[in-house]
């Protein structure tokens, strides 16, 4: 080290260096922990009553952020203090925040690569999505506490002032990421969120870019080594995904029923998708090109691919927001679908599964479609099982427009479960005598419906729906005890899947149903 150096800078100028490194190892034995957890861990969800280390053991495999976050927070932090005085050197540990911000910033560019090219075979980019937004704002927040203390600290000197510090140039670049960290916590926040979701991405991107590049001028020591290189080689993977796998597609139709359902079916052309591709696999979509600066700033959007690769189209169902300003996709625009990403199913099951039962609701037939066509026609398991849970008869309108020229045949193990009270239902039908009503909830004798409602064998082609389903149960909700009595085996829990789409609430009575017969289980998030 130069005497010049040591008179300006003194012997903590490089007190944080090897602590960076420390947050930089941790995080790369994370990463390699997550190539290998899910190839030993189970993925049995935890009941209620089980010990606290196997919720910790389903909490990992699951990524729940609580759980993760707790467990890498404490690695980083325990080596946070030491050595140093906070009293005299408070400085030091400043520094050490603006460092860890940085170098956390690595681990959540990694994460948020789409597709994970190194966590491919067993994760699809949904399952970092939480995580990636809890570890986020502890960035952001870490960032403004590093600007905000320096700012006192800066104003208790008598030897400093804040202006005079603002005055330097490294600073004042500092100042702008600590100014920008500050607007990004104020529109990610609900209200501001979902008022312009657009605004907050923007800003999200733009910060990003900033504490890569600008930090890399403000920081003293450097970061350009190692970790500024780090940064840019993961950025320039996102940009490969983002271009190299990109295509341009338009819509080749779009089945709607604006009056009565947001439910809408589009189908584009098969060209949109590469040759193979995984049932229930994602897309992303853009309304931009890749050559306008939007592309890149504004959020694309995802999308389950409801049909499989040996189909003539690639099928979307979606449950359309009724706000104007919410994305849409319109016959005669052009679109960029990104890529196609991984479904939210182990490929474990996918490979080896040998009782399957699949529960969606609203748009979430979209998964639970195509991956009942594969258990049934492409990997034939002993026992499958599919239920969708809709909330209205018009919506069995539009599957069945996009099902028209399809075989899909459902009449041994398909059961659709309209939840709307039959009360509402028939009050429907009375204030709306001018609409050609499909079904009369009268028509049907004792006869025709179960105990519980359901419309049973060949008489539910009666309901005016050409979709061939085992049944058509009217105003319930499924029973997961006696709707799925026959499912679970003992002998064959380890190759048992529960597969679930749909609202949280959902989700969370499939986890529960699977954490309590000891069988395994996959979700993905939908709003009904």
């Amino acid at each position: 080290m130069s005497s010049s150096l040591w008179k300006r800078h003194g012997e903590t100028h490089y007190a944080n260096i090897q602590y960076g490194y420390y947050v930089l190892g941790i995080s790369a034995l994370y990463f390699i922990f997550l190539m290998v957890m899910r190839k030993v861990l189970p993925s049995r969800p935890a009941t209620s009553s089980d010990s606290k280390f196997k919720k910790i053991i389903y909490g990992l495999y699951s990524i729940d952020p609580a759980i993760n976050l707790c467990i890498l927070l404490v690695l980083f932090l325990t080596p946070f203090y030491g050595h140093y005085s906070l009293a005299h050197q408070t400085s030091v540990y400043i520094k050490r925040l603006g460092r860890l911000s940085y170098v956390l910033l690595t681990l959540n560019l990694i994460l948020n690569l789409r597709p994970n090219w190194l966590l491919y075979r067993d994760y699809t980019y949904t399952d970092f999505i939480p995580l990636h937004k809890w570890l986020s704002r502890i960035i952001v927040l870490i960032a403004m506490v590093h600007g905000i203390l320096f700012l006192i600290y800066w104003g208790v000197k008598d030897e400093r002032s804040v202006l005079s510090e603002l005055k330097k140039a490294k600073n004042f670049v500092g100042l702008i990421v600590m100014i920008e960290a500050g607007l990004l916590l104020l529109f990610s926040l609900g209200p501001a969120r979902r008022l312009n979701y657009n605004l907050f991405f923007a800003t999200h991107n733009i910060f990003t870019l900033s504490l890569i590049f600008l930090t890399a001028i403000h920081a003293r020591p450097g970061v350009g080594v190692p970790y500024l290189g780090i940064n840019i080689f993961i950025l320039a993977v996102h940009l490969i995904s983002k271009t190299v796998f990109a295509r341009s597609t338009d819509l080749l139709g779009k089945y709607t029923d604006y009056r009565n359902t947001n439910l809408v079916a589009v189908q584009l052309p098969r060209a949109a998708l590469a040759d193979a591709f995984e049932p229930g696999c994602h897309i992303r979509i853009s309304p931009f090109r890749r050559i306008n600066p939007l592309y890149w700033l504004l959020p694309s959007h995802p999308f389950t691919v409801a049909s499989m690769p040996s189909d003539s189209t690639v099928d979307l169902i979606i449950a359309e927001n009724k706000h104007p300003r919410s994305f849409k996709l319109e016959m005669g625009a052009r679109y960029t679908i990104i890529n196609n990403y991984n479904p939210a199913i182990p490929r474990l099951c996918l490979s080896s599964a040998t009782r399957v039962s699949i529960v969606c609701g609203g748009s979430g037939i979209s998964f639970g479609l195509p991956l009942y066509r594969y258990f049934k026609e492409l990997h034939p398991v002993d026992y499958l099982h599919f239920v969708w849970l809709t909330r209205d008869r018009y919506q069995l309108k539009v599957l069945e427009d996009l099902l028209k020229e399809s075989s899909f045949d459902g009449s041994a193990d398909f059961h659709i479960f309209i939840t709307r009270d039959l009360d509402s239902m028939e009050q429907e039908q009375q204030e709306q005598d001018d609409i050609d009503l499909e079904f009369e909830l009268e028509s049907f004798t004792p006869e025709q419906l179960d105990e519980n409602g359901a419309v049973v064998g060949d008489t539910a082609s009666s309901m005016g729906t050409k979709i061939k389903a085992a049944s058509v149960n009217l105003g319930r909700r499924i029973n997961w005890a006696v709707d799925l009595s026959n499912f679970v085996d003992a002998s064959v829990t380890d190759t048992t899947w529960l597969l679930t789409c749909g609202p949280i609430t959902l989700i969370d009575a499939g986890r529960q149903y699977a954490a309590g017969n000891g069988i395994n289980f996959a979700s993905e998030i939908y709003a009904l």
